[in-house]
């Protein structure tokens, strides 16, 4: 979470340029996101808004110009540095087999925290917070699989927000989403952006007049960031 300003952007492109052999996809790209936004970033499918995400969390290396997070060049380093919220579309449906429970999930959120007694209590009411925020409380001993994937999705939400992140990427994470779901995924975007100042980057390409709250909406086209 953001409890004080940044003097540098929470993400900076400078120049970017990346291609799949001869088949250019990002050309000279230049984008800011700063402290407490909440962009919703659109374009058609192929534009390369996989591949932008990709390059912004260093799974993908630019054949030409700057990535920064937080001021920092993109590593391991800075990723365990800051910590990084990030909810893809929903790949569980895919496997609806996961052998694991949603609380199970949850604590995976929590990953190298200390869990001595009295911090495992308040993880286990942070864990319980998040659920209810998104009407899964009920849910907890179930297995992942069994569960819808709007359903699904939103305990993914959760479990990126439980350690509240600096910064919170989602890609296409709405997708398919029942209406039910979405209201309630877009209202705790909306609150933790407002409240929290949470930093939020949404990639869609679906109807955005439901993400409420968004203070700027950015489109790729022909490579670049159009605003």
């Amino acid at each position: 979470m953001n409890n004080q300003e940044n003097s540098v952007p929470d993400a900076e492109i400078e120049n970017m340029t990346f291609s799949y052999s001869s088949l250019p996809v990002i050309d000279h790209m230049n984008f800011i996101l700063n402290s407490g936004d909440y962009v919703i970033l659109t374009g058609e499918n192929g534009c390369g808004k996989s591949t932008f995400l990709k390059l912004l969390l260093g799974e993908l290396i630019p054949r030409q110009g700057k990535i920064y997070l937080f001021g920092q060049t993109v590593s391991p380093a800075v990723f365990r540095r800051f910590y990084i919220g990030y909810v893809p579309q929903n790949s569980i449906s895919k496997n609806q087999n996961f052998p694991a429970t949603v609380g199970e999930i949850m604590w995976t959120g929590l990953y190298g925290k200390p869990y001595h007694k009295r911090k495992r209590r308040q993880s286990e009411e942070k864990i319980c917070s998040a659920l209810s925020e998104l009407e899964m409380q009920d849910y907890l001993g179930r297995q992942i699989g069994e569960l819808s994937g709007g359903q699904q999705q939103r305990i993914m939400l959760a479990r990126a927000l439980i350690s509240m992140p600096q910064l919170l990427i989602l890609d296409e994470s709405t997708a398919g989403m029942d209406a039910h779901s979405l209201e309630l995924f877009c209202q705790v975007l909306e609150k933790q952006n407002h409240e929290n100042k949470l930093t939020i980057l949404l990639v869609t390409h679906g109807n955005t007049e439901k993400f409420h709250g968004a203070n700027r909406y950015v489109t790729i086209e022909n490579g670049r960031m159009i605003e």
